[in-house]
């Protein structure tokens, strides 16, 4: 969720950044709808009740291949119920505020940061990258082949090596370009 975080930090204050990275998503950016809100909503109950969102699961599904099955919700939501540091409510209650942390696009687009984005070619948030990418054409993209979004599974971005080399590569071109 540091994507949305870093993205609405800097359409506010930009002067406070040297650099920025957006790890697997854009945020949000455009207009905040009553579907939007629904889908908030129906993420936040379900995290109330299993600690995962099955909805959620599905909308950040790798864009090509199988959706998760059954077996699949029931591990996940075992694992996180496991896990102490997995607090379902706050979980819920971050789903219910994205409502007040949607970015205006004109905003999104204005910022001159330096930023790098990466995203997996089977991310569902692929297409709000690309999104960003057009509405800023200075934002640095890496696309990585075959990544999905989530974290806990091996196949997601930032568990990739070329995550955190992009990274690297980036802030050593950053510091570069401010030499005299």
């Amino acid at each position: 969720m540091g994507a949305g975080t870093t993205l609405q930090l800097l359409t506010m204050n930009p002067e406070r950044f040297l650099t920025a990275v957006l790890g697997a998503s854009a945020g949000r950016f455009g207009a905040w709808t009553d579907a939007n809100q629904r889908e908030a909503e129906l993420e936040a109950s379900e995290r109330e009740k299993e600690c995962i969102s099955r909805s959620q699961m599905i909308r950040l599904a790798p864009t090509r291949g199988p959706k998760p099955t059954e077996e699949d919700f029931q591990r996940l939501s075992k694992g996180c119920f496991a896990d102490p540091n997995q607090d379902r409510f706050a979980l819920a209650a971050v789903a219910r505020s994205r409502g007040a942390n949607v970015v205006d696009r004109q905003r999104a687009a204005a910022v001159t940061v330096p930023t790098l984005g990466i995203v997996g070619t089977l991310d569902g948030n692929l297409a709000r990258l690309q999104e960003l990418k057009k509405l800023r054409p200075s934002l640095q993209l890496v696309i990585i082949e075959g990544a999905v979004h989530g974290s806990g599974d091996p196949r997601g971005a930032m568990r990739h090596p070329r995550f955190v080399a992009a990274i690297r590569e980036f802030i050593a071109a950053q510091g570069k370009s401010t030499q005299p």
